[in-house]
């Protein structure tokens, strides 16, 4: 070994072991630093938080960092306002080897007990007291220069293990002035996750996932009125994941007794403004697409009170707050641009909800307003938020103000069992494949005004508008037409019901609807048919044992269009009636009294809107085929009329087909025994009326219209059937018509006076008399009138027309008949039938004897009466001056007759002139003369009579009058007839 050698090697001893002790030494230091760096940290934080005025307090800080992990427990850190920092444990554990991957491994973070102050005002934010300024760089006035992209120092982080316990952030924001405008806190009890949490923060691809957090015991209070907003028990989320950070997917999030504006019990939240015991979500996105898959609540309550419009809203103190949180501006909203979003819900279900007004007053006990037993959308999609589909729609026990008895919600002013809705489109087109209600029942109250709606109270405090809101102020009705169409609806047993006098409105067992579609003021609709209808329960034990105003078992619609001033149907059906008419004392019909009332009628009788809608077109109505019956019943209650009048008609049969040939067909049943039927053509629909229709009324018992005949005519009908022909022909509104009228038997007797309603006209003739006139020898009447001229007729009333009607038939009967019989018409005739004259017979002076044309026309009198049994003449023939002239005057020269004439003729025109009268010398009629001549009287009297009864006629019909003889009868002698 050489020297040199030698020599290297001590030089390499000496600097291995100047390594040695240099690294020791290193070590040492280092080892001396870490150990001093809690220590020094800890002082170091507590001085520059005391040089800002705060107290603080760092209990013990652990740092060690070969290990990764650090350690702080007992902070306490309060500023001179009062803002804090605290937590009595932190932990944070990592792993060195991840960061040369540009990624950080937690292994775990532990915070415990924790309180931290955030406060936001303008000019920037503090925490716990700690002020960071707000960066004013932002606004600078240099131009925006394009930077290009750093990478994250960390582009992947893994948290393995995250728990929170009893961790409290309070959240204030300050006003201009500032003074703080809010100040809400969130509590929490525990938090933790599932698995470990893996983000990628860098790359073109960043992505999320957190296998899962859950959470307990979550408060979220208001600091400034110490109000308690919000209280969960847990919440537990799996699965949360996102791929390039842009959306965000959860398997499942169950919510458990989640209230809002809860109230504290002894420590526990009980009660809020809304309840519910879960909530149970699953295949949530979040991002560009917005999904559910299932979302289901139990047991929601929800409580509204009124706002500062006095309306009823869900926690109006909450929304308030809610709105503080996150103001949105004008200029804000303006600018941000419109996303186009899409919402899709797979699935919703809500197990019994209950719906309840607190109002405004705390001391008033909460009225339930709304409660359901089950609730259920399925496929519910959006496409950019605009329009709305939905795939079924179900609702169980539906309950509208309801009635808790026992316990159970029972009856209510809207009671549902079920309700099914299917294929519901909302948006351009508006849509529903199917809709189904089954059980349904509604309370009608009166309102203010006496009508009936539906729950005005609540309808009043739900409604957003005050009546006494000016009209402009009211949002108006888009003028656009949108379109509505329903495929199928179908409602199963609905009653409605008139609370307040609890009587039933409107009840059907089946409703069902078919191809329905409104575009505007249009409408068409398939088929619509109702089964088992009843309308406008009546009172119970009322005199005719009717139940409703009217029931069907059956009606039917199809092809139903309307258009703007014109509806058409192709058939409808009303199967089998039974209708109830009922009028009352005053004369109007209690079914429109009552659907006035139920409307709400003004005073003015809905006269000013009837003249506002005075200049409108008529709409036109086009039915192809009706069918009403056919075992149909009408009963007919009028009290206005004494004695009342009750009949029920029955068998009530209509049919109308209007196909090429347009016909028609009714028949009604009269008592047991009676009919009114008539049938032929007629085209309603026109623009003027044509109809050809023979029709026939058979067996009518006239006592049933006696009442009618006391009002009218003022007589009663004892006895007697009634019919009719009718031959009714209308050609363009000009109608041309004949009603031949029989009664068989007819026996009538007047009214006394004090029975004879008020305003009764009279007939013009006495009825017993014209009856008899008119009797053939059956005792059958027969009375024709005809009906022409234009089909609109002037409006009279329905007395005045029977009276003038009657009058004017009876009288032209009469008078055509009889005139062939030597009847005389003269203008008394034209206004009253009391007294019938017929060609009288006349006598030769002093004579007694009948001559040729006398026989002649007493041969007629002889034939009618002959045929009219029941009349009897009155035979007057009494014996004038002639008569005197011929028997007792002694013979006159006719030149002395001729001169005598003369000068009484100048006598009487010098008196007129004088102005005075002059007396007639009067001729001297003894006693032996005046009986001479009565007898000649009843000579003539009893020739007439002799006459008659050799053609035939019966004594009884024949009635002399006294002898009579009249000396200021200057005329021929001449027997009246009169009836």
């Amino acid at each position: 070994m050489t020297e040199k050698t030698h020599y290297l090697r001590k030089v390499g001893a000496v600097a291995v072991k100047t390594i040695k002790v240099t690294t020791i030494t290193v070590a040492v230091l280092m080892v001396i630093v870490l150990s001093l760096l809690p220590f020094g940290l800890r002082w170091g934080i507590v001085n520059w938080l005391e040089q800002k005025g705060m107290e603080a307090e760092v209990g013990y800080i652990d740092i060690r960092p070969i290990l990764g992990s650090i350690q702080i427990n007992d902070v306490r850190v309060v500023a001179p306002d009062g803002k804090r920092l605290n937590f009595d444990e932190m932990q944070l554990n990592f792993t060195w080897d991840s960061v040369y991957h540009h990624w950080l491994d937690v292994e775990h973070v532990i915070v415990k007990g924790a309180t931290l102050d955030i406060v936001a005002g303008k000019n920037g934010v503090s925490v716990a007291g700690i002020e960071f300024l707000a960066d004013e760089t932002s606004s600078s006035s240099e131009p925006n220069v394009e930077l290009e992209p750093v990478p994250p120092v960390i582009s992947r982080l893994i948290l393995q293990e995250l728990e929170l316990d009893s961790l409290e952030v309070c959240f204030a924001k300050l006003n201009d002035q500032n003074e703080k405008a809010f100040h809400q806190c969130a509590r929490i009890k525990h938090l933790s996750l599932i698995d470990n949490i893996d983000l990628h923060l860098g790359g073109d691809n960043p992505s999320a996932v957190i296998p899962g957090i859950t959470l307990s015991n979550f408060r979220w209070y208001d600091q400034q009125t110490l109000t308690e907003l919000v209280s969960v028990d847990s919440l537990n989320v799996k699965n949360v994941a996102s791929n390039h950070m842009k959306g965000w997917q959860v398997d499942e999030l169950i919510l458990e007794v989640l209230r809002v504006l809860p109230i504290a019990s002894n420590g526990e939240m009980t009660e809020g403004d809304l309840q519910l015991n879960t909530l149970r979500l699953t295949g949530l996105d979040i991002g560009e697409t917005n999904k559910i898959g299932t979302l289901s609540l139990t047991n929601v309550n929800v409580d509204l009170r009124s706002d500062d419009d006095g309306v009823l809203a869900f926690a109006p103190a909450l929304m308030k707050i809610i709105n503080q949180l996150s103001p949105e501006s004008e200029e804000v909203a303006a600018e941000t641009p419109e996303q186009n979003s899409r919402f899709s819900l797979g699935r919703l279900d809500v197990d019994e909800l209950v719906v309840r007004d607190l109002g405004g007053d705390e001391a008033r006990a909460p009225i339930t307003l709304a409660a359901i037993d089950s609730f259920s959308v399925s496929n519910l999609n959006s496409e950019n938020m605009t329009g709305w589909q939905m795939g079924e729609l179900s609702m169980g026990e539906l309950r509208i103000l309801p009635v808790s008895i026992k316990g159970e919600m029972t009856a209510g002013d809207l009671q549902l069992d079920s309700l099914l809705l299917s294929g519901l489109e909302i948006g351009a087109a508006n849509k529903i494949d199917t809709l189904s209600l089954t059980r349904v029942k509604v309370e009608l109250q009166s309102g203010d005004d006496g009508a009936l709606v539906f729950a005005p109270a609540l309808m009043e405090r739900l409604s957003p508008f005050s009546t006494d809101e000016p009209a402009e102020n009211i949002p108006k009705a888009s003028d656009k037409s949108g379109v509505f169409s329903i495929g199928r609806l179908a409602v199963n047993e609905v009653v409605i019901h008139d609370a307040g006098r609890d009587k039933g409105l409107l009840s059907f067992s089946d409703f069902s609807l078919q191809q329905l579609t409104t575009r505007g003021d249009t409408l068409e609709l398939g088929e619509l048919q109702m089964s088992q209808l009843k309308l406008l329960e009546l009172e119970s034990g009322n005199r005719v044992k009717a139940k409703h105003y009217f029931t069907t078992p059956k009606i039917k619609l199809v092809g139903l269009a309307k258009g703007e001033n014109q509806v058409r149907a192709s058939d409808a059906l009303i199967a089998d009636p039974v209708v109830f008419l009922h009028r009352s004392a005053d004369g109007g019909l209690v079914m429109l009294k009552d659907i006035e009332r139920m409307m709400g009628a003004s005073e003015t009788g809905g006269s000013a809107s009837a003249g506002a809608s005075g200049g409108a077109t008529p709409t036109k109505l086009l039915i192809g085929n009706i069918t009403i019956g056919s075992e149909g019943k009408l009963s007919v209650l009028d009290e206005s009329v004494s004695p009342i009048f009750e009949q029920t008609f029955t068998d009530l049969d209509f049919t109308f087909d209007n196909n090429a040939k347009p016909n028609l067909k009714f028949n009604l049943g009269i008592s047991k025994f009676g009919h009114l039927r008539f049938g032929g053509n007629l085209a309603p629909f026109g623009n003027k009326l044509d109809a050809a229709i023979t029709g026939e009324l058979r067996g009518l018992d006239v006592r049933y219209l006696s009442a009618y005949a006391g009002e009218y005519i003022g007589y009663h009908l004892d006895q007697g059937i009634g019919e009719a022909d009718i031959a009714f022909d209308v050609n363009q509104d000009d109608i041309d018509a004949t009603i031949t009228t029989r009664f068989h038997k007819l026996e009538v007797s007047p009214m006394r006076e004090d029975e004879i309603p008020e305003g009764s006209e009279a007939l013009g003739v006495p009825l017993e008399l014209a009856l008899d006139l008119l009797r053939d020898g059956d005792g059958m009447i027969e009375l024709k009138l005809p009906i022409s001229g234009d089909i609109h007729s002037p409006d009279f009333s329905l007395r005045h027309i029977i009276t003038k009607v009657m009058f004017k038939v009876v009288s032209e009967t009469i008078i055509n008949y009889y005139i062939p019989f030597g009847l005389i018409v003269g203008d008394t005739m034209k206004n009253t039938l009391s007294s019938l004259n017929f060609e009288p017979v006349l006598f030769a002076p002093g004579e007694s004897e009948l001559d040729a044309e006398a026989i002649a026309s007493l041969d007629k009198l002889s034939e009618m009466l002959n045929s009219r049994q029941q009349l009897h003449f009155s035979l007057c023939a009494p014996s004038t001056l002639q008569d005197w002239s011929v028997k007792f005057s002694p013979p006159v020269v006719p030149e002395e007759k001729k001169k005598a004439e003369q000068t009484q003729s100048g006598i009487q025109e010098d008196a007129g002139l004088l102005g005075f009268t002059q007396q007639i010398p009067v001729v001297m009629i003894t006693p032996e003369q005046e009986a001479a001549l009565k007898s000649l009287a009843n000579q003539r009297s009893e020739a007439v009579k002799r006459h008659l009864l050799n053609g035939g006629v019966q004594p009884g019909q024949v009635i002399p009058c006294d002898a009579v003889f009249d000396k200021n009868n200057k005329d021929l002698p001449q027997m009246d007839i009169a009836l």
